[in-house]
């Protein structure tokens, strides 16, 4: 079986024709929105893991080198100011320093991965953009140049009378082909 593929009208085509340019207003609103929707999904993310390190910090890849540090610096305190270290509980003051602890490294990483996004977006703000930064310059209006004028204009006589006795519709035909040498036969 043939099918017969229809062609598209004429006002179809004309309209894929004259696709219209986007003003950089719209696109740099498109790229915003992109972003915010990559930035609430790298939050989600972010907040996953920290509740997850909350409830389990011993998971947390630096747990064990931060308790060693943490460990040995209280430790060298605790022997300074001559008390016995063996008695002393670390682990009470441990609790609130790695809380505070993970709260910079995560806070570290969503500044880090914020500006990998900016980066990759080419955004200098995080910041909506605003109409008013994107304003077209107006277009200053100048008269058509006198060489166009005259070219418009200039008809013979007998081209003038002729156009002027035709109808409208016939007109618009004399005057698309007004550059041709005669006027155009009904």
């Amino acid at each position: 079986r043939a099918v017969a593929h229809a062609s598209p009208s004429r006002g179809a085509r004309r309209k894929r024709s004259r696709s219209r340019s986007i003003s950089p207003y719209v696109l740099a609103m498109e790229t915003w929105k992109k972003y915010k929707t990559a930035e609430a999904a790298m939050l989600t993310q972010i907040d996953n893991k920290r509740k997850f390190f909350k409830k389990r910090p011993e998971d947390h890849p630096d747990y064990a080198q931060e308790w060693k540090s943490f460990w040995k610096m209280r430790y060298s305190e605790v022997v300074a100011s001559g008390r016995d270290p063996n008695t002393h509980d670390f682990k009470s003051e441990w609790i609130p320093f790695w809380e505070t602890k993970l709260n910079q490294i995560f806070d570290d990483e969503l500044s880090t991965k914020t500006q990998d996004l900016m980066h990759k977006f080419s955004l200098s703000s995080v910041e909506e953009p605003r109409r008013e930064d994107y304003k077209r310059p107006e277009k200053e209006r100048t008269p058509p140049s006198p060489e166009r004028r005259v070219v418009r204009w200039n008809r013979s006589p007998q081209q003038q009378a002729a156009a002027s006795s035709l109808s409208p519709n016939k007109r618009r035909g004399y005057r698309s082909s007004s550059r041709s040498p005669g006027p155009v036969a009904a």
